[in-house]
């Protein structure tokens, strides 16, 4: 299956996924290790996100909770949740997400569907489970629908959006009747998830500069070592480790896009010494700058 939407994802996504008419798009991501891997950091978006994984393992986290699901296995990211995407340290890691806007569901009138599903989802009182046990009976339906909705979308045939739409609708139905919609209490929120928003942001507007720890405390009222802690454990990585991998997935886009030399590329994404930015995109993506480039020149 071969979908015409792959491409690294933001922090803050403020592209239209799909277009006006039809406000929804499925990628194909591939995680597994190696020098053709796509990474997908933090971030968040407006809309609605269901995953589907499609070979080996993938570890999926939204807010605090960080999951490993397994081939076959169905995930869901509620509007605005700050999610990620890691492969395994080995072995085959690869995903399809759909990406939609829930208004896309709306009735045009108010009927039992919107207000006891559509209405509690998109104020936000109710909330999409994160994960499924495959164990339940009905997993396996909504595993069929969210498959149906990636097949029907590659295919692009006439008129398919009214099929998507018809399998989205039956996702909602096997949610709603097994209690899986859940009651979102304000309180629960973690504020402080919310917060590095705001340090994710400034990386994202700031990787080209010298970046230092204070900086990116300040930004949540944090002490360093607090803030260190923290993020080290939302992330799995420390800040410095972050920000380079940022620096490399946007020096990734300049190799494949542009006739920059590798000098300039290093000095453009933050990084001061060259030697040190070779080595660094060596360890994510097991080659050098110049073999990475001369490879995917290769393959196009």
């Amino acid at each position: 299956m071969e979908l015409r939407d792959r491409q690294n994802f933001e922090f803050l996504e403020d592209r239209l996924h799909g277009n006006a008419l039809f406000p929804l798009s499925v990628y194909c991501v591939d995680l597994t290790p190696g020098p053709n891997q796509e990474t997908v950091n933090f971030h968040w978006h407006e809309e609605v996100e269901f995953i589907l994984i499609k070979a080996g393992s993938v570890f999926v986290q939204a807010g605090s909770s960080n999951i490993q699901l397994r081939a076959g296995q169905v995930a869901f990211i509620n509007s605005q949740e700050i999610h990620r995407f890691t492969p395994p340290d080995h072995g085959i890691s690869q995903f399809y997400a759909i990406v939609f806007t829930l208004q896309f569901l709306n009735s045009c009138c108010s009927d039992a569907i919107q207000q006891h599903i559509l209405q509690p989802l998109l104020d936000g009182s109710c909330n999409f489970p994160f994960i499924l046990r495959q164990e339940e009976p009905w997993h396996k339906e909504l595993s069929y629908h969210t498959s149906s909705i990636i097949d029907l979308y590659d295919q692009r045939t006439p008129f398919m959006e009214t099929a998507i739409k018809g399998h989205l609708y039956f996702i909602l139905f096997y949610l709603a009747s097994n209690n899986q919609i859940m009651h979102n209490p304000v309180a629960s929120r973690d504020d402080r998830l919310n917060r590095i928003k705001t340090v994710l942001s400034y990386i994202e507007e700031n990787y080209k500069h010298s970046i230092r720890l204070s900086e990116l405390s300040s930004l949540v009222s944090m002490s360093d070592t607090h803030f260190c802690r923290y993020f080290h454990k939302l992330a799995g990585r420390t800040p410095i480790e972050y920000i380079n991998e940022y620096r490399i997935n946007q020096a990734v886009k300049l190799l494949q896009n542009t006739n920059l030399s590798i000098i300039d590329i290093a000095f453009d994404v933050g990084f001061q010494n060259v030697s040190y930015f070779i080595k660094v995109f060596r360890n994510y993506k097991f080659l050098t700058p110049y073999q990475f480039r001369r490879n995917k020149t290769i393959l196009t």
